[in-house]
């Protein structure tokens, strides 16, 4: 019975331990991904600034502050449709200069 106890100890600390290495490679990893992740969002930031003035504000209200594109379009004095074409120009533009910055930063 004492070895059996003994074995259930060993094993208890043996997972503690691996729960441990886990939850601080974990914690390495989200610093890594947050830093990451603010780069990107600085990076967005700064080709959205080059867009036309409409292009820019319906991108900026409706992918990074996380508004409808209705909500948009009315605040703005759009319609829908109008504010569905800045919308898709901003994008194109974003992603081919993001492709752009990626092969400059790798």
């Amino acid at each position: 019975m004492a070895r059996y106890s003994v074995y259930r100890a060993l094993s208890k600390e043996k997972n503690t331990k691996k729960q441990e290495d886990i939850i601080s490679r974990l914690g390495l990893q989200t610093a890594e991904i947050n830093i990451d992740d603010k780069l990107l969002l600085e990076i967005i930031t700064e080709l959205s600034n080059k867009l036309p003035e409409k292009c820019r504000l319906v991108f900026q209200y409706n992918k990074l502050q996380d508004r409808s594109l209705a909500d948009v379009a009315e605040q703005l004095n759009i319609s829908q449709k109008t504010a569905e074409g800045h919308l898709t120009k901003a994008l194109k533009v974003i992603r081919a200069n993001m492709g752009d910055m990626m092969t400059f930063f790798l």
